[in-house]
């Protein structure tokens, strides 16, 4: 891991996580720091889930949300368990807000832009982890 990060440029992580999105038509608002600890769930169950905490909020691809999640939230044996699983929950839900814009936008290229977008929500996880 460590040798990887030595050959990022730390200029075009931040602006890839920062601004990933604006190449793509789903640029959208988004939390910015969408994790457990901004979330408050009823009873514990996920059926109702209320996020708090929107001060990091920006224009971003949503993919950005569902990987820093991923990332701070799961470990690998989970994301390479459960990956497609909850990327294809996460594209289920929000493409319902986002009709005529999702009409020949698939989960195939869903998927293939979160590859693209997913160095950025493992990088802002570890700023999350101690």
């Amino acid at each position: 891991m460590v040798s990887k990060l030595d050959r990022l440029d730390p200029g075009a992580v931040v602006d890839r996580m920062m601004f990933g999105g604006h190449g793509s038509r789903l640029a959208t608002v988004t939390h910015g720091d969408f994790w457990s600890n901004n979330m408050m769930f009823r009873d514990g169950e996920p059926a109702e889930v209320k996020l708090l905490d929107f001060q990091m909020s920006l224009l971003a691809h949503p993919a950005n949300d569902i990987a820093y999640f991923l990332y701070v939230n799961t470990d690998r044996a989970f994301r390479e368990a459960n990956l497609d699983k909850c990327l294809r929950w996460y594209y289920d839900a929000f493409s319902k807000y986002f009709t005529g814009i999702m009409d020949d936008y698939g989960f195939q290229d869903f998927e293939e832009e979160f590859q693209r977008h997913r160095i950025g929500g493992a990088m802002w996880g570890l700023g999350v982890i101690n």
